[in-house]
């Protein structure tokens, strides 16, 4: 269950990662030719930020680990409260 769900994770991390770098580059880039037609300050700035956002240029790097710190820390966090939940039912009732 912990790997299905480091994958499943991994692939929505990096999908989420395509999603914003398609949609700041549809920004300064609308016809999808790779050129920067009749520059504006606002199309400017956008692909700025498209060029300079290390974050997303390296999330294919850094999904998996990422990925497995947050469901680790979930895994452990309601494995945990399941565990006081059980402990707590066996003393009310016994």
């Amino acid at each position: 269950m912990f790997l299905l769900t480091l994958l499943i994770g991994s692939v929505l991390y990096v999908g989420h990662i395509w999603a914003v770098e398609w949609e700041l580059k549809r920004e300064w880039d609308p016809d999808g030719n790779g050129q920067l037609d009749n520059p504006t300050p606002e199309t400017e700035k956008a692909m700025k930020t498209w060029a300079s956002d290390t974050g997303r240029n390296v999330a294919g790097y850094f999904s998996v680990p990422v990925t497995f710190i947050w469901v680790g820390l979930n895994f452990a966090l309601f494995g945990a409260l399941a565990a006081i939940g059980e402990r707590l039912m066996q003393k009310r009732t016994g």
